[in-house]
């Protein structure tokens, strides 16, 4: 089995109208936006449809709005293909949705908890007081360098992010980072501000970490379903006592998110998955490790080709997928006799089969799998997918039975 990793975007990613392609095909996305809205008390999903880009990007906003909309790209996933990933990683808020996924939080609390977070981190950021830049160009040593030179306890710039290895992001005391770009100059490095409220990963974000211990203390974390890579030391957590101090560190420290994709190169995982709005983290992924697989959400196509990925050498599996694929089809056919001949008897029978095979201890023959796939277009058509839908499943179906092929021949 190809073992998988899961990524989560963090602030940045945001823009009007995120999660519109799942709420139109996937039903779970209605109620994760309305649960996301009861929780915080106002009406998320307009905000991600139809707001305005200004206020859905204000980091109090964009930071629950991203956890939600990356949530329910997961619930699609696992509804879809539903194979657990070997780890999970994500960039700066990202991790937060990261540790959801994985049950360390639920989506209720890490939704409060983002909320206040990019509460503290506006107005630790309100004062002006410090900028962002992007840089390309230029080695890490060298940046790490010049900015030990220029920093001072009043006036603290350092490394935010590690990237990739052509970027690096920078933050710090608004008049240090000038002093920074005159020196970049210098050096023929290119560089770019960044459209952000505040300096954030850095010292000057200290009073906002403060606030947030103090709410991270009325929360328990709980065991992970899977490893979650923080973005301070690059590695898993060790244990659950250790996520709240990981967390708070994030505030101040610099996301090694490098480091973080070389740590799942590094240890035979082929594909990673970016779940939620954009594919910022997937363009990095390939700068940094260019043999990795990388998979969206946001595009459907790379759903259709993860399935094949993933089912191209267990027949089990793909039997799984096919059954899953019935159930989560979105229904557009309100006839009763219809819906029971056509979709809910079906969909009885791949599981009878699946049952049956399980104790038995053995893995479906091809001709099972065409049956299973004939059964499977024909719950579609019953439920009444577009066909687009029924044309990229079939296409889904002939594809991976031609990989079965190809493994029983082997």
């Amino acid at each position: 089995m190809v073992q998988v990793a899961f990524v989560f975007p963090g602030q940045g990613s945001q823009y009007v109208g995120m999660g519109k392609h799942l709420l139109d095909s996937f039903s779970e996305a209605k109620y994760l936006f309305e649960e996301a809205g009861d929780t915080l008390g106002f009406d998320l999903k307009k905000l991600c449809l139809q707001g305005s880009l200004n206020d859905l990007t204000r980091t109090m906003n964009a930071q629950p709005a991203i956890l939600t909309v990356s949530m329910i790209a997961y619930r699609y996933y696992m509804s879809r293909i539903g194979i657990s990933p070997t780890v999970a990683a994500g960039h700066s808020l990202g991790e937060y949705t990261a540790l959801v996924t994985t049950g360390a939080l639920s989506f209720q609390d890490g939704l409060r908890i983002v909320r206040q977070r990019g509460l503290f981190m506006e107005e630790a950021a309100h004062s002006g007081i410090g900028k962002m830049i992007a840089i390309k160009g230029l080695s890490k040593e060298r940046v790490e360098q010049i900015c030990e030179g220029l920093t001072s306890d009043h006036m603290p710039i350092s490394v935010a992010c590690y990237n990739t290895p052509n970027q690096i992001v920078v933050a710090g005391h608004h008049q240090v980072v000038t002093m920074l770009t005159n020196a970049l100059d210098r050096y023929g490095a290119s560089y770019t501000h960044l459209n952000v409220s505040g300096p954030f990963h850095s010292a000057l974000m200290q009073p906002a970490a403060e606030k947030l211990g103090a709410v991270l203390s009325h929360y328990s974390f709980h065991e992970l379903k899977w490893p979650v890579i923080s973005n301070v030391t690059a590695c898993p957590y060790p244990g659950v006592g250790n996520i709240a101090d990981g967390l708070l560190l994030q505030m101040i420290c610099p996301v090694r998110w490098e480091p973080t994709i070389r740590y799942i190169a590094q240890r035979n995982i082929k594909a990673v998955v970016e779940l939620g709005p954009r594919t910022v983290l997937s363009k990095m992924v390939k700068e940094i490790a260019a043999k990795l697989e990388t998979y969206s959400v946001e595009q459907e196509q790379h759903i259709t080709n993860l399935k094949i990925r993933l089912s191209s050498t267990n027949g089990m599996d793909l039997l799984k997928q096919y059954l899953s694929a019935a159930v989560s089809t979105r229904n557009r056919n309100d006839n009763e006799q219809q819906y029971e001949m056509g979709v809910l008897t079906p969909i009885r029978q791949l599981r009878q089969w699946q049952a049956g095979l399980e104790l038995r201890g053995e893995q479906p023959t091809l001709e099972q799998l065409k049956e299973a796939g004939k059964l499977l277009e024909h719950v579609l058509r019953s439920k009444g997918a577009s066909a687009e839908e029924i044309q990229s499943e079939l296409q889904a179906i002939a594809q991976a039975l031609e990989h079965a092929r190809i493994t029983q021949a082997i």
